[in-house]
């Protein structure tokens, strides 16, 4: 999520991790799942609101080495 902050992105796409509706079939445990993922999200940007650009600078330093190292991962097989 810091990454879309950095960007300045207005939007995100959930993945079913998120809250993955083919593996629950309990209406109420999904939206208890969902409403505590939404809240979990909303503290996270109020943290990254008051961030300044350092961390933003190391969190995308961050990134860009996990995908690198992925990257590597994949072209060793």
């Amino acid at each position: 999520m810091a990454e879309h902050y950095r960007l300045g992105s207005s939007s995100v796409i959930l993945s079913r991790t998120f809250c993955n509706s083919d593996r629950i079939d309990d209406i109420d445990t999904i939206r208890s799942i969902f409403t505590s993922g939404l809240e979990d999200m909303r503290l996270r940007e109020n943290f990254l609101e008051n961030c300044d650009s350092g961390y933003f600078e190391k969190e995308h330093s961050r990134l860009v080495s996990k995908v690198n190292e992925i990257k590597r991962s994949l072209t060793d097989v």
